[in-house]
């Protein structure tokens, strides 16, 4: 997932290195990815033709390196939004990360990802109402299947107006 976060905020313009890990722990709610993990990824990025890197004027006249997307590069972002298997149908960050980016998505591709996600959802609800009714759990137990159970009713409310947006190009800023 760092590997997609990463590449995907290239796609706005070239980048430090060191300006991409805070971005990227915002992405993934967290604190700044490592620099042990943002370089050795740049590297391998740029030794596969994704990501170009330039000398460029840094801080206290120091000279960094500043990274930025090539056409191979965006290619690699678009083909990665648009393999989603149902493993990442079940990864919430692997879903928001593509409805984040649905705009380089054509319609019918955000369709599949949307329908994909409320499988995933559909069945997340059935299995927490069967337990609800199968074990008449009370007290804590019955508090956070609940909370749960509201949770993924949400998300799947979410999921709908999502899915009226994703089929407005101006909405999502992208393709038909």
């Amino acid at each position: 997932m760092n590997d997609r976060i990463v590449l995907a905020l290239l796609l706005d313009g070239p980048r430090h290195g060191y300006a991409l890990a805070p971005q990227a722990g915002l992405i993934l709610a967290r604190g700044p990815l490592h620099n042990n993990v943002i370089y050795p990824l740049l590297r391998r990025f740029a030794a596969r033709g994704w990501v170009r890197a330039r000398a460029a004027a840094g801080a206290r006249g120091r000279t960094r390196k500043l990274y930025a997307l090539s056409a191979a590069g965006r290619r690699e972002v678009q083909r990665r939004l648009k393999s989603f298997t149902p493993r990442d149908a079940q990864t919430a960050g692997a879903f928001q990360l593509r409805a984040g980016l649905f705009g380089m998505l054509t319609a019918a591709e955000r369709r599949r990802i949307l329908a994909a996600g409320d499988q995933v959802l559909a069945g997340r609800e059935q299995k927490l109402r069967a337990m609800l009714a199968h074990f008449r759990p009370a007290g804590f137990p019955a508090a956070v299947l609940r909370f749960r159970l509201r949770e993924t009713t949400a998300e799947r409310r979410f999921l709908e107006r999502l899915a009226r947006l994703a089929t407005d190009s101006k909405s999502v800023g992208g393709r038909r």
